[in-house]
């Protein structure tokens, strides 16, 4: 029987969770249906992927002509292959693909970050557009909640990341990355603001008033110029030394692996990837709990958390200030509860190995099989409805 065909359209392949993410997909959905992942730039292809890559390559300097030109091909694309369903990913692809439907093509739109879901509840032309969903994904339970706030009656799904434990698996035969035997805290992402880091660098100068021996690496390519001012933060509190930016890793996982903690400062996260993928290496978490995605990886019952920074399976710590805050001589609340959190956490080796093995087990409830089984079921719903 052959097989039905999906298209998968994400703007760019080059770095990034969700990109990630569509690599892994198109591997998950592959066994099942025909993919075409479809992209509007294919000049870095940072992921390895199992379909038949698609470029919208006609382009305009005009942005509503540039869109115009993309949802024509797009439409071509229908005519040539016949999908029975395109999903989309990031604000652009979702826009292409909501102006670009048809009647007999289920339209689905994932929704990655809290800010889109923002956009919204906030613009009367994002309520719009999105109502042409025929269903929206999103990645957290918080996500689809506000979602179906929105739009009552519109097929909403959550459906979590999936991950691939033979990749994020490191192979430390090689020996260590690190050079001395330093008590060391990693965190991994793209370094922006929505990441928080000025908290975790005013955390370590806590820290090494009792601890001398933590290092901090930071694993990541600066995205939008926060790393000059990260470095700057270091240097008025005199702790530069103790700081390591390695810039991009494409497999961060060795460093992970190899560290003492993790630790997840973000002020804002959709659903942070690498957080899973730290639990998956073996880590202890400490994570903040920004608005969306830590409590739901860190806690069994996230709706019925108390507070207590002691999760299931990690340290979950209070919402952090979300506005930047350079200034060495002002350590906010978060800052010193988070230094708290790790001196506690690193002095009690016996809660420390609970942690390490609870994060072991929890990352069961993100299987490939589970994410395979929640798209087929929604891609199968819709076509059974003529969408």
């Amino acid at each position: 029987m052959e097989k039905k065909t999906i298209f998968l359209i994400v703007p760019f392949f080059d770095v990034g969770g969700q990109e990630r993410f569509v690599s892994q997909l198109t591997f998950i959905l592959g066994e099942t249906y025909t993919i075409k992942l479809i992209l509007f730039n294919d000049e870095n292809i940072g992921y390895p992927y199992k379909a038949d890559l698609l470029v919208l390559r006609e382009k305009s300097q005009n942005r509503r002509m540039d869109l115009f030109l993309k949802c024509i091909q797009l439409r071509n694309l229908y005519k040539l292959y016949r999908p029975v369903c395109c999903i989309s990913f990031g604000t652009g692809a979702n826009i292409v693909n909501l102006l670009s439907k048809k009647h007999d093509v289920m339209c689905c739109t994932s929704i990655r970050g809290y800010v889109s879901v923002e956009e919204i509840r906030k613009k009367k032309i994002y309520r719009w557009l999105f109502r042409r969903s025929d269903a929206i994904i999103g990645v957290s339970q918080k996500m689809c909640r506000d979602l179906k706030a929105v739009y009552a009656g519109k097929t909403i799904r959550c459906i979590y990341n999936a991950y691939n434990w033979d990749i994020i698996q490191p192979d430390v035969s090689g020996g260590s990355v690190y050079k001395d035997e330093k008590i060391r805290l990693i965190a991994v992402s793209g370094i922006k603001k929505a990441k928080g880091y000025w908290h975790l660098i005013k955390a370590l100068s806590i820290i090494l008033k009792t601890e001398p021996s933590v290092k901090l690496v930071i694993v990541g390519p600066d995205v939008d110029g926060t790393k000059k001012k990260l470095e700057g933060l270091a240097v008025s509190l005199g702790i530069s030394a103790q700081i390591e930016f390695t810039g991009y890793k494409r497999y961060p996982h060795v460093y992970i692996k190899q560290a003492d903690f993790f630790v997840l400062p973000s002020v804002r996260e959709g659903f942070p990837n690498v957080l899973i993928e730290a639990m998956a290496c073996g880590k202890t978490v400490i994570a903040n709990d920004c608005l969306t995605g830590p409590r739901e990886i860190l806690v069994e019952k996230p709706e019925q958390w108390d507070g207590n920074r002691f999760t299931d399976f990690g340290i979950l710590l209070p919402g952090f200030h979300t506005e930047e805050n350079y200034e060495p001589d002002v350590i906010e609340p978060e800052d010193t509860l988070l230094a708290e959190a790790i001196i506690e956490i690193a002095g009690n080796p016996e809660k420390k190995a609970y942690y390490e093995k609870a994060a072991v087990g929890r990352i069961k409830y993100f299987s490939i099989e589970a994410c395979r089984n929640r798209f087929t079921s929604l891609i199968e719903e819709g076509s059974q409805k003529g969408n």
